[in-house]
């Protein structure tokens, strides 16, 4: 059986603390959002064949590679909880309060770690 065909996405960098940028990709759309998030090590791209199901279902599916992965910048100074801030960024220039992660292997630690912080809310 062959593998579903990737929904086209828009792509971008998206400016964080500390001079990084991850690079990001999306379907757009008016559904609920899905953030996916990759392995270590992995990117943005590591998830092609996980995108297609919940777009066609009307989700808008989110994609993208922490600092120092595929076309993402690391910037020039670390930063303190580096994957949970970049996350807020990007969660913030989208506009997302509440939204489903999905995570594997070390990224799903990430998923975890975030999501039980003090609960987010955008100013």
């Amino acid at each position: 059986m062959p593998a579903p065909a990737r929904v086209p996405v828009t792509e971008y960098q998206v400016p964080v603390s500390g001079g990084g940028s991850p690079w990001c990709w999306d379907t757009g759309g008016d559904g609920e959002a899905i953030v996916l998030l990759h392995p270590c090590p992995g990117s943005g791209e590591s998830r092609p064949y996980q995108q297609p199901g919940p777009a066609g279902a009307g989700c808008w599916v989110i994609g993208y590679s922490r600092r120092g992965a595929h076309r993402s910048v690391a910037g020039t100074r670390a930063e303190v909880d580096t994957a949970s801030g970049d996350l807020d960024t990007l969660a913030d220039r989208l506009g997302l309060d509440r939204f489903p992660l999905s995570g594997s292997a070390a990224s799903r630690c990430r998923a975890v770690s975030w999501a039980s912080r003090t609960p987010r809310t955008r100013s």
